[in-house]
């Protein structure tokens, strides 16, 4: 509700000299329109949001629980329905009743290592489901990871609340939804913030620290929505960097990291990173291009970051400045690994096409050094994700006309060696610039030096099939989806209690 003036309504038409009827109606604003759907620990949190976001958003809950997935495309018709009008945001989470209340159903756990498996399956399948449903009224959408559940709670283990949050993380986040946090608020703390000994739900204060980080989680996506048409290329708004940040001057122009770090992120936190390298044929492009992947993996708690190097068309640039660009990114972000927060010995470089290109060749060619450069960092990323990336330059190969008989200096596919990084390739069998048989002989080659590397071969897709926006949308979530499992066998995604304890902190 707007806030309204202390001075009387008649003491202003007075002093303006106009009478009532011929004063001008004051346009009136709509403030955004929030839904809150959740489950009981929802409940204990509704007023105080609303309170907070008193005069600056108008915020409705459903009436009764969201209850589990399986039953959720039930009840979900009711709640959007046009009679309830159109909302701005949508608030959601299910998750918390999947988890407590599923091992009802007699399905059991994993008998190699005692998780829920078969449950998260079908949890996540319902998720997805729910959110496909939820994309379609056009409202910005926030999912909020469940709260803990306390060690005690009937037919659960420490961690079972992490895997269901990892399985919503992957869904969210490769369909481009913004993620609330909230089990890193509890985390930790649930003797101090459970109504009761091994309760699931909170005190007073508790409910209130949850209303804070929804707030917050709220405010922040209404400060990003459109406010009118984009330009072309420039990036949804659920895709922001938190930050940006110089990390070279060259041709007359700073060349800047789009930094997207994890939510309660903390300089001494030492994750593993990842830095993208966009497409363009080394001629054009634009680090947005990877901010649906950025987005992805800083939910995924890593620190990851889009960056900028100089193409042909703004600076007139060859192959060669492309990748000395590529090898003083990777040198910058180590050298200021402890300011970043980030591990200097987990930091992966990945791209598409000749940014695929750059971040092979940062990984595998000698020279082609910046001069400016501290050559005594090294340069080498410790992992490489790349789409459909040009790593064969040689005759025949992509940009040979460019770099002619200096193929050698520049081309991946004729400098691996037992020191080349784990590697996971993403590429169409339908590439008109990249052929299956050049990705293959680069796996082959890389295993035959016993080195790790991993080919997915998507059947008739073409060059930059992987994108976000492309088609339906399944492809880009079927390879965000294979890079998540790579990384993570890498061990470059957390998912430990301990240091989401330690992440939820104050």
């Amino acid at each position: 509700m707007l806030a309204r003036s202390a001075v009387p309504s008649f003491l202003l038409l007075t002093v303006l000299g106009l009478p009532a009827q011929d004063r001008p109606a004051k346009p009136t604003r709509r403030l955004p329109r929030v839904l809150l759907i959740g489950d009981s620990i929802s409940i204990g949190y509704t007023k105080p949001v609303q309170e907070l976001l008193r005069g600056k958003a108008e915020v409705h809950r459903v009436k009764g629980n969201a209850g589990d997935t399986g039953r959720g495309l039930e009840r979900i018709e009711d709640w959007l329905s046009p009679e309830n009008g159109k909302w701005d945001v949508i608030h959601f989470n299910w998750g918390l009743w999947d988890l407590c209340y599923r091992p009802k159903s007699g399905r059991g756990r994993d008998k190699v290592n005692g998780t829920i498996t078969h449950e998260v399956e079908d949890y996540g399948r319902n998720l997805d489901k729910l959110a496909a449903r939820l994309e379609k009224t056009g409202a910005d959408l926030i999912f909020a990871l469940t709260t803990p559940v306390p060690e005690g709670e009937p037919g659960r283990k420490v961690g079972d609340d992490l895997l269901y949050n990892d399985a919503a993380m992957r869904i969210m986040a490769s369909r481009g939804i913004a993620i609330d946090d909230l089990y890193s608020v509890a985390a930790g703390r649930m003797k101090e913030l459970a109504r009761a000994p091994g309760d699931v739900h909170f005190t007073k204060h508790g409910y209130e620290l949850l209303a804070a980080q929804v707030a917050r989680s709220v405010l922040r996506q209404l400060a990003q929505r459109d406010t009118g048409k984009r330009p072309r290329g420039s990036p949804s708004p659920k895709w922001t960097p938190t930050r940006k940040l110089v990390y070279k001057h060259a041709s007359n122009v700073d060349l800047h990291l789009h930094v997207f770090e994890p939510d309660h992120h903390r300089p001494d936190a030492a994750q593993p990173a990842i830095v993208f390298f966009f497409g363009g044929g080394w001629n054009g492009g634009s680090p947005t291009q990877f901010y649906p992947h950025c987005s992805y993996l800083a939910g995924r708690y890593m620190v990851a970051i889009s960056a900028e190097y100089r193409v042909k068309s703004r600076n007139g640039t060859t192959p060669f400045d492309c990748v000395a660009d590529g090898k003083s990114a990777i040198r910058w972000i180590r050298a200021h690994a402890k300011r970043l927060g980030i591990d200097p010995n987990r930091i992966a470089a990945g791209g598409g096409s000749a940014g695929g290109h750059i971040a092979a060749a940062v990984a595998t060619v000698p020279g082609l050094d910046d001069p400016a450069d501290d050559t005594s960092v090294s340069c080498r990323p410790n992992a490489l994700v790349l789409f459909n990336p040009v790593y064969d330059n040689g005759p025949g190969g992509y940009g040979y006309k460019r770099v002619k008989d200096r193929f050698r200096e520049i081309s991946p596919l004729h400098n691996l060696s037992t020191t080349t990084p784990p590697t996971v390739v993403f590429l169409g069998t339908n590439d008109k610039l990249v052929p299956v048989a050049t990705a293959e002989k680069f796996r082959d080659k890389m295993l035959e030096l016993g080195c790790k590397s991993v080919l997915h071969l998507y059947e008739g897709r073409g060059h930059g099939f992987f994108n976000h926006g492309r088609g339906d949308g399944s492809d880009y979530r079927r390879t965000v989806y294979q890079m998540d499992v790579f990384l993570e066998s890498l061990g470059y995604l957390f998912g430990k209690p301990t240091l989401r304890v330690r992440a939820g902190r104050k």
